[in-house]
């Protein structure tokens, strides 16, 4: 007696499922994947305009308190400007002029907005 050649409907209908399955998982992994990667690049970007705004706040920028601004791209910052006088290590009567530089940029990625605050010591 001859048996019938090919797969059932219950077994095609479970290789489907598992297919469907499988990409789902994958597309829902890579979709993670891209969300990570831009909001990887949108913080390197912050720390690159981070650096230009702090090589930038020089003479008679620096006398300010407080400036601010915005990116062409989007992103807002806003910096702090405090003067500090620190103990000389070599004389205890002289003092070391500084000014302390609180900058924080933020950003908006979809529906949430991001932010980082960094701070730097730098001589007037």
């Amino acid at each position: 007696m001859m048996r019938p050649q090919g797969f059932s409907l219950l077994e095609v209908l479970t290789a489907i499922s598992i297919l469907a399955l499988s990409a789902t998982i994958i597309y829902q992994t890579q979709a993670q994947s891209l969300r990570h990667l831009n909001h990887s690049l949108a913080q390197q970007r912050a720390g690159l305009h981070a650096q230009s705004i702090l090589a930038e706040i020089t003479g008679p920028m620096a006398q300010r308190e407080t400036l601010s601004g915005e990116t062409p791209d989007g992103y807002r910052w806003s910096v702090t400007i405090t003067p500090i006088q620190l103990p000389s290590p070599i004389s205890a009567q002289e003092t070391i002029p500084l000014q302390r530089l609180d900058l924080t940029l933020s950003w908006q990625e979809g529906d949430k907005v991001h932010q980082t605050t960094l701070t730097t010591l730098d001589r007037p």
